[in-house]
């Protein structure tokens, strides 16, 4: 119900924006309407119109820390749709909108978002310092940090850099040895 409501005002606000020309009115609320379309998709896993919505949002937003949040919900929309290349640019350019004055909260949350995005489009060295950066300021400003409400992931997930590609030290130290073994019982097959 919201979402049609929404959707028949949206072109009364555009209208408002394209034929008075009054930004200074109808511009907040145009941002304030796409983002809470685009939070409406996203509660609704439509992932990639949430990104849409939220991208129309960035046209109307004047502030930078808000232009961060929402590229933030855009570079979530993003990676839950698997599209990583544009949630690692999202990510990118939500850390350049949210300065040191920024939401401690945002701030580490565009961290996180870079440490995941990089995992499937950078190195595993930049994500884990995307990582390292998110955990250094939960440490210093947030020790009970919680992600906002559009993250999905637990912290347990997002915090463990092993992933299915990746082998652990241990599991390399075990191959290590079946190969020294191996190599061991060779040599005394062969007599040496």
């Amino acid at each position: 119900a919201l979402a049609r409501e929404l959707d028949s005002a949206l072109p009364v606000l555009q209208s408002g924006m394209t034929n008075v020309r009054w930004s200074d009115w109808f511009g907040p609320d145009l941002a304030m309407a796409w983002t809470l379309r685009g939070d409406l998709y996203l509660s609704e896993d439509v992932f990639e119109t949430a990104a849409q919505a939220y991208s129309f949002a960035l046209e109307y937003i004047p502030s930078e820390s808000r232009l961060g949040e929402v590229l933030l919900k855009i570079g979530c929309a993003y990676r839950y749709s698997d599209m990583h290349q544009e949630a690692w640019e999202a990510f990118s350019m939500a850390q350049t909108m949210l300065k040191e004055d920024s939401s401690v909260k945002l701030r580490i949350t565009a961290f996180l978002g870079s440490s995941m995005a990089a995992r499937k489009v950078k190195t595993r060295e930049e994500a884990k310092g995307y990582l390292d950066r998110a955990n250094t300021l939960i440490t210093q400003k947030a020790p009970d940090f919680r992600p906002p409400s559009f993250w999905r992931e637990p912290l347990d997930t997002v915090m463990n850099l092993q992933t299915s590609a990746t082998v652990s030290s241990a599991e390399r130290d075990a191959e290590i040895e079946r190969l020294r073994a191996r190599i061991q019982h060779l040599e005394n097959i062969a007599g040496r």
